[in-house]
């Protein structure tokens, strides 16, 4: 199974749908929106509750990729640099 946190999250629960795919993720695909449309947004600027997804895949043993999946808002280069933050959070909440 492939996670896209924005669908699940336009689908009600990202938390749940962790759960859910348990035992079965192989990839990601990581972005964020406001859960009304698929917005491919940098993590952290949409509505999702990073922090507690993150601790839902380190429950659930996922150790792979991560893999953003994002959409260009504004310029390439400010978009890579939302990317390279986003990262950098997410790597940090991964760490704790």
């Amino acid at each position: 199974v492939c996670l896209d946190f924005g669908h699940a999250h336009m689908d009600g629960d990202v938390l749940d749908a962790i759960e859910t795919v348990s035992g079965h993720l192989i990839t990601t695909h990581v972005h964020d929106n406001h859960g009304r449309a698929d917005e491919h947004l940098a993590p952290f600027d949409g509505t999702i509750d990073w922090p507690a997804a993150m601790t839902a895949v380190q429950k659930i043993g996922y150790d792979q990729t991560l893999l953003f999946e994002l959409a260009a808002h504004g310029s390439t280069k400010e978009t890579l640099v939302k990317a390279q933050r986003a990262r950098q959070k997410l790597e940090r909440l991964l760490a704790d």
